[in-house]
């Protein structure tokens, strides 16, 4: 992983992946390609020679042609909530690497880390290559967090940016090869209701949860 690229939409959670990975000695950026809105913060990086912007809300088949025209085999991607790559053959040529708040194969959808809180006494995220088949791919690496005093659900959403940054950043330090086929299609995904995510920060009402359900 000494060459990367970057794919980021215009989000919260690509800053701080850009912010951890430009900051970095052992990795070399040489693409970043940012959809969606503009950042002040990804843009004003003046070192990267090739950066690319794209007013478009989804990765659409016109990016995802520019980016399989692209040298590059491996980039790390950062798209928007609930986003689903569907571009088949650019999930064949490039790795795109995701970081997803839950362990997998095991917790997958979009929702998995409320669901973590109220089943396990840990949180997890799990580094792996997209493919096209749901959270489902080689898995690079996985990070277990301890769960800190959750005030609200806003104090959720800044450590789920803070687990997958720091997952990053260990990927590419360490520098270890994880790999190994998830062959779990019929695993459940996970998609929480809007109560239950609402309770899942409770600790008292995670253990009712448990209580009621198992």
């Amino acid at each position: 992983m000494k060459d990367v690229g970057l794919i980021l939409s215009s989000n919260l959670r690509s800053e701080t992946y850009f912010k951890v990975i430009t900051g970095m000695k052992d990795i070399k950026i040489s693409f970043v390609l940012l959809y969606g809105k503009k950042s002040k913060i990804i843009m004003k990086q003046k070192k990267i020679k090739d950066f690319y912007f794209f007013d478009q809300k989804r990765i659409d088949n016109k990016i995802s042609k520019f980016i399989i025209s692209q040298k590059i085999k491996n980039f790390i991607i950062s798209p928007n909530f609930g986003e689903i790559l569907k571009n088949k053959k650019l999930l064949e040529k490039k790795n795109l690497i995701h970081f997803h708040p839950g362990e997998l194969p095991y917790f997958k959808g979009s929702t998995t880390l409320f669901y973590t809180l109220m089943m396990r006494k840990y949180l997890t995220c799990t580094g792996f290559i997209l493919k096209k088949t749901l959270d489902s791919g080689k898995i690079l690496i996985k990070q277990k967090f301890k769960i800190p005093a959750f005030k609200n659900e806003k104090d959720i959403i800044k450590f789920d940016n803070y687990m997958r940054s720091e997952t990053l950043k260990n990927l590419i330090i360490k520098k270890k090869n994880f790999f190994f086929n998830l062959n779990n299609d019929n695993l459940d995904f996970f998609v929480i209701h809007p109560i239950l995510r609402k309770l899942s920060f409770d600790h008292l009402t995670k253990k009712l949860i448990k209580k009621w359900i198992f």
